[in-house]
């Protein structure tokens, strides 16, 4: 049988025993209905019902495969319903960000991710391997620069962010190297074009001791960034397109992008 809506019709009319009625229940025409219990009746090779003064009786065939079907129909509507998604039920959670976001959030993300599962954290600094690792569905999700991308990934804006020399002034400069962002690009060239690094380092505990003596080209929440603040780039929450809106990955998206937003501190 290759219409599942025969079956849906041929168990109101069991239930109901009258094609008016098992047509009112499924919202279509009597005829409709009469036309579908032939057909049926030519396919199953039985009457099916036999009509009586009262209403229609199911002959034995059908008393038969009633039960049965009904069941089938109800176990096909279960699996129509969608998932029900329960973050206790999550025995594992990653996620990638730039090392400084870590550093300003991620004990309010693991608080956070806490009051909702014990499933297993793993919050690591973003790495050359972050894009494969959320490819191979090994990461749910990252946070790092908006940038082109293939369409595989999904990327969703969620802060902007705008650069300055931050440290003591006209002390020597550092460059703090991040995987992905400032490898191959001198940001600091756009305030002094002249302006040349020499200590590159890719450690923000070590930057933040080192900022009394030296000074830094480093990031700031637009909120924050000065009128004369350049470079502006925007940051986003990273997925795997296919499981962008899979009820665990929506359910991150809820939970880091205020966290995030919400940031209020300096970032490299």
């Amino acid at each position: 049988m290759k219409d599942l809506n025969a079956l849906h019709v041929f168990v109101a009319l069991y239930q109901t025993g009258s094609t008016l009625r098992a047509a009112t229940r499924l919202g279509r025409s009597q005829s409709y209905v009469s036309k579908v219990l032939a057909q049926l009746r030519e396919e199953l090779n039985d009457p099916l019902f036999v009509r009586t003064s009262n209403s229609l009786e199911a002959t034995n065939y059908a008393d038969e495969i009633a039960p049965k079907l009904q069941e089938a129909l109800n176990l096909v509507n279960h699996s129509l319903q969608p998932h029900h998604f329960d973050p206790a039920n999550i025995t594992q959670i990653s996620i990638h960000m730039i090392e400084p976001y870590i550093i300003a959030v991620g004990k309010q993300i693991i608080d956070t991710i806490r009051q909702f599962t014990n499933a297993e954290i793993e919050l690591k600094c973003w790495s050359h391997s972050s894009e494969s690792l959320i490819q191979n569905e090994k990461v749910d999700v990252g946070f790092h620069v908006l940038k082109e991308r293939s369409q595989s990934f999904s990327q969703t804006p969620l802060v902007g962010v705008s650069g300055e020399l931050t440290g003591k002034k006209e002390a020597e400069l550092i460059k703090y190297v991040s995987p992905g962002i400032n490898e191959h690009i001198d940001y600091f060239k756009q305030i002094n074009s002249n302006a040349r690094a020499t200590i590159f380092i890719d450690h923000c505990g070590l930057l933040d001791q080192l900022m009394e003596d030296y000074q830094c080209y480093r990031h700031l929440p637009v909120k924050k960034g000065s009128l004369n603040s350049v470079s502006n780039l925007s940051l986003a929450l990273i997925f795997k397109t296919s499981q962008k809106n899979s009820p665990k990955n929506k359910w991150l998206r809820q939970l880091l992008t205020p966290i995030v937003q919400n940031l209020d501190s300096t970032i490299s």
